[in-house]
């Protein structure tokens, strides 16, 4: 699950006597980003999604799901809990969309 966990690095050598170290580091694992509201706005869509400030996300789309490969849309960092992007609807008529953290 998401949260912030501690993992310590202990290393010895086989000298006589031995000598040994250990380090802690925080290791933060994030939720995948959830789309919080979708909504037509004229002939626009405006997609919102939930964030990690300071997390660089990135939104991919596909025209037609049997495509191979996603396509860049926009890259985008948080400032907030959450953010948001308007997307035309007039051509094409059909897109489907993912979030990546990046």
């Amino acid at each position: 699950g998401a949260g912030t966990f501690p993992l310590t690095v202990r290393v010895t050598d086989n000298g006589i006597p031995s000598r040994s170290d250990n380090e802690t580091i925080a290791i933060t694992v994030l939720a995948p980003p959830q789309f919080t509201g979708a909504a037509r706005n004229g002939s626009n869509l405006e997609l919102a999604w939930s964030t990690e400030p300071g997390q660089t996300y990135r939104i991919e789309y596909k025209e037609d799901l049997n495509d191979e490969e996603w396509l860049l849309l926009q890259t985008i960092t948080a400032t907030g809990g959450t953010l948001s992007i308007t997307n035309g609807t007039l051509v094409p008529p059909t897109r489907f969309f993912r979030i990546r953290i990046q």
